[in-house]
């Protein structure tokens, strides 16, 4: 196999003491978002928040679903469009430029008794007629369905069954239109091919394979409580979501799969490390829910910055709360910064050599000018690069 260093730099390096170690050509796109950041909105009502599911975006608004778990308020299975300007741990049908339907809306799908929208997915058709739909699974009384739904007003397209008899509780496009979705208790999620060339005139969906979840040492694992799932920009990665409140395994929170291998490469924590996506089920009834990548750091979204954002429910007995969880996949550095030291931009290292501790396999590491007088051996696949001048990194000259 070829050989060729990965160690990219857009950094000024004068008198240069790092080695840098040739590895296999490495194909992954730097899309590992693998540090968590903080959480906003945290416990918030927000006006979605009861029974939230889902969360998608288009280049400007993001996309929310509700469900109704006791069927009894239609507000609840709802399908909003908020834009990214607006606050998200406020919000109303009746603010300005939010829009909300409700599935009951909807008289094809309510007729039926469906009454969960699961998380859901957008898709610019660019390849056909250029415009933005919102791919949502759909479950109640009835079969489990995909409905298609337009991203600029809401309306609905149709929706088609999927084989076997499903009911997804969420789907996931990849770059190319293909549609990957699953119930609960499955060590595999489908693949579908959707006919983007019919829609908007109708919705046709076809089964042509699946795609196995597989740990690091390519064996099964299965996963009974599925609520989310995002592929990366690249195609190169699945990222799902699990976990029940009433209980959860040791594996649910967020798993991110190769999408090549099937094989995972990265799991969340629960309450600690880098990775950390924490939520107790049982007493505290916290759920996790839907999931999307947007990059986030150009201060256009209150609150938020990072590229993941991961959905959380409180699902007590009173009024839910709504917690989303935003990591980043840029290790920050800075000799000036005193203090904690996270690698977060709020708490950055101090050397390069903590960051590169921390470094997992597709991670980024921004350094802030300077002279950092380290010596690193380098064998991992990371991407430094400076912010804000030259770097030089070693002894100087």
């Amino acid at each position: 196999m070829k050989k060729t260093s990965i160690f990219v730099l857009s950094i000024a390096l004068e008198l240069i003491a790092i080695v840098i170690l040739q590895v296999n050509v490495w194909p992954q796109q730097f899309e590992h978002y693998f540090l968590y950041l903080g959480t906003y909105p945290y416990s918030a009502n927000t006006g979605y928040h009861e029974d939230v599911q889902g969360i998608t975006h288009d280049k400007d608004c993001w996309y929310i679903t509700q469900s109704d778990a006791d069927d009894s308020d239609p507000a609840e299975r709802s399908l909003w469009k908020i834009p990214i300007s607006h606050d998200l741990s406020s919000v109303s049908p009746n603010d300005s430029g939010i829009k909300r339907i409700s599935l009951d809306d909807i008289t094809e799908l309510a007729s039926k008794a469906y009454n969960h929208f699961g998380d859901l997915s957008y898709y610019k058709n660019e390849k056909y007629d250029g415009k933005g739909y919102l791919v949502i699974p759909v479950t109640g009384s009835s079969a489990g369905i995909i409905a298609v739904f337009r991203a600029s007003d809401l309306g609905y397209i149709g929706s088609a069954a999927l084989s076997g008899g499903i009911n997804p509780g969420w789907c996931a496009i990849d770059p190319e239109g293909y549609a990957y979705a699953s119930g609960n208790n499955v060590n595999k999620c489908d693949i579908y091919k959707l006919r983007w060339n019919l829609i908007p005139t109708e919705v046709k969906i076809k089964k042509i394979g699946d795609f196995p979840f597989l740990d690091e040492y390519g064996n099964p694992l299965t996963f009974t409580s599925m609520q989310g799932g995002v592929i990366s920009e690249s195609g190169n990665l699945l990222y799902v979501v699990s976990g029940y409140y009433a209980d959860h395994e040791a594996h649910d929170g967020i798993n991110v799969f190769d999408m090549q291998t099937n094989r995972r490469v990265a799991h969340s924590t629960n309450g600690y490390g880098h990775f950390n996506y924490e939520f107790h089920a049982g007493v505290d009834a916290e759920e996790p829910e839907g999931i999307t990548i947007w990059d986030l750091d150009d201060g256009r979204a209150p609150g938020i910055t990072g590229q993941l954002h991961v959905l959380m429910l409180d699902n007590d007995a009173s009024a839910d709360e709504v917690y989303l969880k935003h990591y980043t996949g840029t290790i920050h550095v800075d000799k000036t910064h005193t203090g904690s030291e996270e690698g977060t931009p709020s708490q950055p290292f101090n050397s390069i050599t903590e960051a590169y501790n921390l470094a997992w396999n597709g991670a980024k590491i921004k350094i802030q000018e300077g002279s950092y007088p380290e010596i690193l051996t380098i064998n991992k696949q990371l991407l430094l690069f400076s912010s804000a001048g030259s770097v030089v990194i070693g002894s100087g000259r």
